[in-house]
């Protein structure tokens, strides 16, 4: 797979420096790999369209780069992102008086290994050309647009309307919005 990224988001070239960025103790100082990841972490951030083989890789900063400051204000909340991890993937959330939401990415599942919960309702879509899936839960205010990004590795934008927002927000077209608007700035 070739993929190309536009505006802001950035790759990670090797996924295992990013895998392994801040895990653990740093008993590697001043050794030869040490200083691989050192350099791999500053190098140029890949912004300028060129080609990067293999499925995709984001840390949870990345992510939060793939919406600007405006488009988080169109989706209701506040314009920055907070990197974070969620449910072990790397993610970003933002909040507002009326939503909450978060762009998380998974690296070892696509939108068909998804299990959907008994109480909660799915529709096969597509979005940006891309194979997704919508989730509306059951219990709570929330969904989630799902969009695949490799064969084996997705986007997940999972919003939830809160009580200021409640019958004036819908929580399923913000999550296909943000979705939209994240995965545009990611082709294949």
């Amino acid at each position: 797979m070739t993929l190309r990224v536009r505006s802001g988001a950035a790759l990670v070239a090797v996924a295992g420096a990013t895998v392994l960025a801040g895990c653990g103790t740093d008993d590697t100082r001043g050794s030869a790999s040490a200083a691989q990841d050192s350099a791999a972490e500053s190098a140029p951030q890949e912004r300028d369209g060129r080609e990067q083989d293999g499925p995709p890789s984001f840390t949870n900063k990345q992510l939060c780069e793939l919406l600007t400051e405006q488009e988080a204000r169109g989706l209701s909340v506040d314009p920055r992102g907070e990197p974070t991890q969620i449910f072990g993937e790397q993610a970003c959330e933002w909040s507002g008086k009326a939503v909450s939401f978060d762009l998380s990415f998974n690296d070892k599942n696509n939108v068909s290994e998804l299990t959907i919960g008994e109480r909660d309702r799915s529709s096969d879509t597509r979005i940006n050309g891309r194979t997704a899936l919508l989730i509306e839960y059951g219990d709570v205010t929330s969904c989630a647009a799902a969009v695949d990004l490799s064969e084996s590795s997705m986007l997940r934008a999972s919003v939830s309307v809160l009580s200021a927002g409640e019958g004036k927000l819908n929580e399923c077209d913000l999550a296909e919005q943000a979705a939209t608007k994240a995965t545009e700035k990611i082709s294949e």
